[in-house]
C-alpha cells in the first residue's frame, strides 16, 4: 500500500512490535510477528524488519516504497493467492 494509507494501531489495538514487510506475499506494516511471519514464510528473498516505534517503521517503509523496493511475491495456492479468477477485460465480440 501507499505509505499515506497506513495508519498507526488504534488505541484498543495492542502492538507487539512494528514489523515492516517489503518483500512477501503481502507487504506493509504489521503490529505482531504472527501477522508479519505469515507474509514472509517460505517466500524466497523475503525482506522484513522489526522497529521499536510506529514513526520508525513508517519512515523505513516509506523509504523502501519510494525506492521501488517493495515487492509482492505470491506463493501459488497460498493463503494470499487470489481466490477468484481475474475477469476477462476484453470486450465481448459483437455478432456480425
Amino acid at each position: 500500500p501507499n505509505p499515506s494509507e497506513i495508519k498507526p494501531p488504534s488505541s484498543d489495538e495492542l502492538a507487539e512490535g512494528f514489523y515492516i514487510v517489503t518483500v512477501g506475499q503481502e507487504v506493509g506494516i504489521f503490529f505482531s510477528w504472527l501477522d508479519a511471519s505469515e507474509r514472509v514464510t517460505n517466500v524466497p528473498g523475503a525482506q522484513h524488519t522489526c522497529y521499536c516505534t510506529f514513526k520508525d517503521v513508517l519512515w523505513a517503509y516509506t523509504s523502501k516504497y519510494n525506492e521501488g523496493a517493495v515487492q509482492v511475491m505470491l506463493l501459488a495456492g497460498g493463503r494470499f493467492w487470489p481466490s477468484q479468477s481475474i475477469p476477462n477485460l476484453m470486450p465481448p465480440s459483437m455478432p456480425s
